[in-house]
């Protein structure tokens, strides 16, 4: 980073030129930064808690992407930019001074419906449903949520792959859950598990849902529209499906059931 050497025998001048050599400074990293992450992208805070969205970080702006403060507001459709353009008065020689658009300070919100800044006809709205975590961009997924959650992928077709983990509850052989994710048009992938709870909290029993993999013994799936059996030689475990109608597990017959079992569950939808 370029460095400036303020503090000397004599004091240092405090002028115009350096004040635009520190902005220039950190202009240069901002904007290095934001080049690192894709534009649509929060790169902190800006989390869903009860319908209003917390303040943080996000990134717009197409080749000249720029980092932008996000300010707490309730969840609506569009993220706007809000832009201000500031003027301020010093004294200068005993004579008060005003110096008008010294600088301008832009920050997000969201909005319902675009509407026009009066200080900027051009004011930048951005549909929220663009936006993906800088964490779900670099690893696929934020936290676990029986919400639908976008995972910042995309399938080879370009369509966003969702992800949303379903709760069956207890199982004694099978059950059955009618339309749990609506539009779902392929699943990706499927994962998940069941098991008891031991009285002192502490899980047993587990078994993992997850694909079979050939001569081996882990719970048979075939992938994703049609029921599957067991091998012969099977004689424990649990097979799932998932439809764009339903989901299911249903436990081999010597195998009982689990008091917690969950569904997590990779898809594009309609």
């Amino acid at each position: 980073m370029n460095r400036s050497n303020f503090l000397k025998k004599r004091v240092f001048p405090l002028e115009s030129e350096r004040l635009d050599e520190m902005q220039e400074t950190y202009r240069e990293v901002a904007d290095a930064m934001a080049k690192y992450f894709d534009d649509f992208t929060i790169i902190s805070g800006m989390k869903n808690e009860n319908g209003t969205i917390t303040d943080g970080y996000f990134v717009v702006g197409g080749k000249d992407r720029r980092i932008i403060k996000f300010k707490k507001s309730s969840l609506q459709e569009f993220i706007q930019i809000k832009k201000e353009n500031v003027s301020v008065t010093a004294t200068i020689n005993d004579k008060k001074e005003r110096f008008d658009e010294v600088y301008y300070r832009e920050w997000g919100v969201c909005v319902s419906k675009p509407d026009k800044d009066k200080n900027n006809k051009d004011t930048e709205h951005y549909y929220f449903d663009l936006f993906k975590y800088a964490d779900a961009s670099s690893n696929g997924e934020k936290e676990y949520s029986f919400e639908e959650q976008w995972t910042g992928k995309y399938w080879m077709n370009g369509e966003k792959i969702y992800w949303k983990t379903l709760d069956f509850g207890r199982i004694s052989s099978s059950k059955y859950l009618s339309n749990p994710i609506p539009n779902i048009k392929l699943v990706v992938k499927v994962e998940g598990f069941g098991c008891d709870t031991h009285v002192n909290g502490a899980v047993v029993n587990h078994i993992q849902f997850q694909p079979r993999l050939e001569n081996s013994y882990y719970p048979y799936y075939k992938a994703p529209y049609s029921y599957t059996t067991f091998p012969a030689s099977f004689s424990f475990g649990a097979t799932f499906k998932v439809t764009n109608f339903s989901a299911e597990i249903t436990y081999a017959a010597n195998e009982g059931g689990r008091s917690q079992n969950y569904l997590t569950v990779y898809y594009t939808k309609l």
